[in-house]
């Protein structure tokens, strides 16, 4: 092998080990990406969900009615027009953190709250129930574009 050839080889390595360094980096870029999208994801639907939650319960007298509002906002944001076991565990699972919200919006006059818990305790184990027992996130719900059905009147 010539120097000439030696420094062509050189050069050649050092060009593959380049680009293999870039594919990794793109490769990490695009797995970095994909995460943040999805943590913002699920990040705006709690908010969104939780803000709902809150304007509903908020306008409740009492927890029952707090509960019952809660439910009726899940039942209308994912279109439950059936009930199933799934749906109606999902739903009794919402109870303490809607008793919860009612709680937070409404305390007594002495200022404590009439509901102990924290909302956002309750969110989390909500959510850590929903993932365990579904083995899914409970905002993977939110995935399912649901179309709109128009309502005619005859």
């Amino acid at each position: 092998m010539t120097p000439a050839d030696a420094m062509i080889a050189r050069l050649d390595e050092a060009a593959r080990a380049a680009d293999l360094r870039e594919e990794a980096f793109r490769k990490e870029v695009a797995e970095t990406t994909a995460r943040l999208a999805t943590e913002r994801a699920i990040a705006y639907r709690r908010l969104n969900f939780l803000r709902a939650l809150v304007a509903r319960v908020t306008g409740a007298e009492t927890p029952e009615a707090a509960v019952a509002a809660a439910q009726a906002h899940v039942r209308e944001r994912f279109d439950w027009q059936s009930e199933s076991e799934a749906r109606t565990q999902v739903l009794e699972r919402l109870t303490p953190l809607a008793l919860a919200l009612f709680g937070a919006a409404h305390p007594a006059e002495d200022g404590a709250s009439p509901v102990e818990a924290d909302p956002a305790t309750e969110m989390g184990a909500f959510e850590a129930w929903y993932e365990q027992t579904r083995a899914s996130s409970f905002w993977q719900l939110f995935d399912y574009y649901m179309p709109e059905t128009p309502r005619v009147d005859y």
